[in-house]
């Protein structure tokens, strides 16, 4: 989100979701605009308390697409996701070289 705003959000709530507990936060965009909005990450015990800040960015052109503003979780989920990919890549070049068997014709 190259173009994103950063604010600050507040814990008002959490939502519970298969034992899971997902912060509800509301935000304020530049334009006044209030958003009430919840995290897609959830965790049980709750990360996060009731009035909780936490800094978000969300994106100047629709103000509900946002992401937490934590170098550390944004280098962690890239890096998650760098593995598997990078897992699957060698995985499946080695299938392809005939090393491995995983998809049998």
């Amino acid at each position: 989100m190259s173009k994103g705003k950063r604010t600050m959000a507040t814990v008002n709530d959490f939502a519970l979701e298969k034992n899971m507990y997902y912060p509800v936060i509301h935000y304020t965009t530049d334009n006044d605009e209030v958003f009430i909005e919840k995290l897609s990450i959830g965790s049980n015990p709750p990360k996060y308390k009731k009035g909780d800040k936490i800094p978000i960015i969300y994106s100047a052109q629709n103000p509900q697409d946002f992401m937490i503003d934590d170098p550390v979780y944004t280098e962690v989920v890239y890096k998650v996701l760098m593995a598997v990919g990078l897992t699957a890549v060698v995985i499946c070049g080695m299938q392809w070289l005939g090393y491995i068997n995983i998809f049998p014709n």
